[in-house]
C-alpha cells in the first residue's frame, strides 16, 4: 500500500507560528511559560497579539514544534465506538493469523500495528497521522491512536473499534481474510435501521436502548437529535395549515436540557413524523454508592439510520445519596470496556425489540 498523505511537516514558517498560536487554547500563561524556558521576560501588561507576534519571529528546534503542537491538539477529545458480531467459530491461534495478514498488506501505509492477545481478547493498536487540510498548517497532521478490540466469545467474534474511515478499513480487511480462509458463510451482525422506515420504530429503537443497560437506572434524557420523516411525507399532507409550514420549513431540530423525551416540544415534533437519530442520556447505577454515567449514542447517517456509534460521555462520581460530582471525569480504560459492553449488550437488545415489533413479521405484541 503506497503512502498518500506525502511528507510531514518539516519545516515551521514564522506564519505556521503565528498562525497556531492565535488559536483560543494557546494561553497568555502558556505562551509566558514558553519564553520563560527560553530566558525570556515580559511585562505583565503585554498583551497575547504582541507575545504571539514576538514568538512567531524566534527561531524555533524540534521540541519547540512539539511544544506548539502539544498546546492545540485535543488529546481527549472522546471517539464514538462502533461494533460488529460476526457468527463464526474461531481459535485464538487464527484470530493473530488473520490479524498478522492485515498487518503485511499495510505495510508502507505509514501506520504503526501492533497486535496482543490475552485469554480470548486481541487487541490492535494502531499509531497513525490523520490529515486535516482545513486546519492550519501546524494542525493539518496530527498523530492518532486507535485501539480495535476482537473478542472471541464461543462462536462469535464482537469487534469494537472507532467510528472512523482508518479504524473501518482494516476491520473489513481483517473480515475479508477471515472469510477467504472460512469455508461457509459468515453471518454478520451491526445495528442499522436502514430497512426499517417508520418514524415510530426508529424513535423506539433509542427509547428501548436507554432503559436496558444492565446495572443502570434512567435518571435523564440531555440532549435529542430529531428528523423529519419523508417516507411520512405523503400521509401529514391533508393536516392543517400551521403544522403544514412546519413539516415544510423544518428539518430537523436539537433539543437540549432536562427532560427532553417530556418537553411540550418534542411531542409536538414526535407526533408529526419526527424520529431520534441521536440522545444523550444519563443513568445510574443501581449497586449502593454507584456513580452516575452519561451516555450517548447515534446514528451516523441519520437519513437512512445507519453507521450506528455510541460512547461513555462522562462519569460523575458518587458523593452521598441522591448526590454527585457536579464535574464529571472521563472514565478510566477499565470503566470505559465495561460500560461499552454494557452499552453494547443493550443496543443489540434493542434492536431485537424493534425488528421483533416492527420488522418484516409485524409483531403486535408489545413488551
Amino acid at each position: 500500500m503506497s503512502r498518500k498523505n506525502g511528507p510531514s511537516l518539516y519545516h515551521m514558517t514564522d506564519k505556521n507560528i503565528f498562525d497556531a498560536l492565535q488559536h483560543k487554547k494557546v494561553t497568555l500563561n502558556a505562551l509566558n511559560d514558553h519564553l520563560l524556558e527560553r530566558g525570556i521576560f515580559l511585562s505583565d501588561e503585554t498583551g497575547k497579539s504582541e507575545i504571539t507576534e514576538y514568538v512567531a519571529s524566534l527561531p524555533h528546534d524540534y521540541h519547540h514544534y512539539q511544544f506548539i503542537a502539544g498546546l492545540i491538539e485535543n488529546s481527549n477529545r472522546k471517539e464514538p465506538s462502533t461494533n460488529t458480531v460476526l457468527d463464526v467459530q474461531l481459535k485464538n491461534g487464527d484470530i493473530k493469523s488473520y490479524c498478522d495478514e492485515v498487518v503485511k498488506t499495510r505495510k508502507g501505509s505509514g501506520e504503526v500495528l501492533k497486535i496482543s492477545q490475552s485469554g480470548d481478547s486481541t487487541t490492535v493498536t494502531v499509531t497513525y497521522t490523520d490529515v486535516d487540510f482545513s486546519k492550519t498548517e501546524i494542525r493539518q497532521r496530527t498523530t492518532k491512536h486507535a485501539v480495535i478490540e476482537i473478542e472471541n466469545n464461543n462462536g462469535a467474534l464482537s469487534i469494537r473499534r472507532p467510528a472512523n474511515n482508518r479504524a473501518a478499513e482494516i476491520v473489513d480487511q481483517f473480515t475479508n481474510e477471515l472469510k477467504k480462509s472460512v469455508k461457509e458463510e459468515v453471518p454478520e451482525r451491526i445495528i442499522s435501521l436502514e430497512a426499517i422506515v417508520q418514524a415510530e420504530a426508529r424513535s423506539y429503537f433509542f427509547d428501548k436502548l436507554i432503559k436496558l443497560i444492565d446495572g443502570f437506572k434512567l435518571v435523564d434524557v440531555k440532549q435529542v437529535n430529531v428528523k423529519f420523516s419523508e417516507s411520512d411525507d405523503g400521509e401529514d399532507s391533508d393536516e392543517d395549515d400551521d403544522n403544514g409550514v412546519l413539516l415544510g420549513h423544518i428539518q430537523k431540530a436539537v433539543l437540549n436540557g432536562d427532560g427532553v423525551l417530556q418537553s411540550a416540544e418534542f411531542n409536538q415534533l414526535h407526533g408529526s413524523g419526527f424520529y431520534i437519530t441521536k440522545i444523550t442520556w444519563v443513568s445510574v447505577d443501581t449497586l449502593p454508592g454507584g456513580d452516575k454515567v452519561e451516555f450517548s449514542a447515534e446514528f451516523g447517517n441519520p437519513d437512512i439510520c445507519s453507521d450506528y456509534k455510541y460512547k461513555v460521555c462522562s462519569i460523575y462520581g458518587y458523593k452521598k445519596l441522591d448526590e454527585y460530582n457536579v464535574t464529571g471525569r472521563s472514565p478510566s480504560a477499565i470503566e470505559k470496556k465495561v460500560l461499552l459492553k454494557k452499552l453494547e449488550a443493550a443496543s443489540f437488545l434493542a434492536y431485537e425489540k424493534v425488528v421483533n415489533k416492527y420488522g418484516q413479521n409485524d409483531s403486535d405484541e408489545d413488551d
